[in-house]
């Protein structure tokens, strides 16, 4: 993944002449599921502007979700209610695609607003301690590892820059609320949700170059 996003970027880049913007930012998110309630991560993004000065792009991000939950646990397969310890070690490594058009422009400072779809790839790893809800039965202890893939989402982008000196650098903001598409609606035996809200924040630099 990190290796096909890296290529497009570099393909981009020497394709084009016209004026262009790279962004590294810190990200947080927050999301309907427990077992990614809140992520801190980064992304890098790469944005090729046009004549209007719109601009569309592509965008990489990894978040991490290392925390320590509880929960119960419905189970289809025997009817049992289970109480669950788990800590978590998860991860949600996302590509994203977009288009922003160019709303309010100041000397130093321009605000974008336009829709994303996003790609999302989420890694389950959870060292659940397991007993039967409202029993003393005995504890169980287990790992739970596995990627639920391509998990599409689509959502709208507000994005705000501010050029920090004479040099084509800019405070970049960005926020990013989506519905992430997770399972089938009515999916028998499974406890995911069927559609996952998130919403992403993100502050960082950004460098611009190229012609204008």
């Amino acid at each position: 993944m990190r290796k096909i996003f890296i290529i497009s970027i570099l393909y981009i880049i020497s394709s084009n002449v016209t004026s262009q913007e790279i962004k590294i930012l810190a990200n947080y998110s927050n999301s309907g599921y427990q077992k990614f309630r809140s992520n801190w991560g980064y992304q890098v993004a790469y944005d090729q502007y046009t004549e209007k000065q719109h601009k569309y792009g592509i965008g990489f991000s990894q978040s991490f979700y290392h925390q320590y939950y509880e929960y119960i646990f419905a189970s289809d397969a025997d009817g049992i209610d289970y109480y669950r310890k788990a800590q978590a070690k998860n991860s949600l490594i996302s590509t994203d695609l977009h288009y922003l058009f160019q709303i309010n422009s100041t000397k130093n400072s321009t605000t974008y607003i336009g829709p994303g779809l996003s790609f999302n790839f989420f890694h389950i790893d959870e060292e659940i301690e397991e007993t039967e809800y409202q029993t003393t039965s005995e504890v169980k202890i287990y790992n739970l590892n596995y990627w639920d893939i391509l998990r599409p989402g689509l959502g709208f982008i507000i994005e705000y820059e501010h050029q920090v000196s004479d040099m084509p650098f800019f405070i970049n903001f960005s926020t990013f609320p989506q519905i992430i598409f997770y399972t089938m609606p009515n999916t028998k035996g499974s406890s995911t949700p069927t559609f996952v809200p998130l919403i992403s924040v993100n502050l960082g630099l950004s460098y611009r170059f190229g012609n204008e």
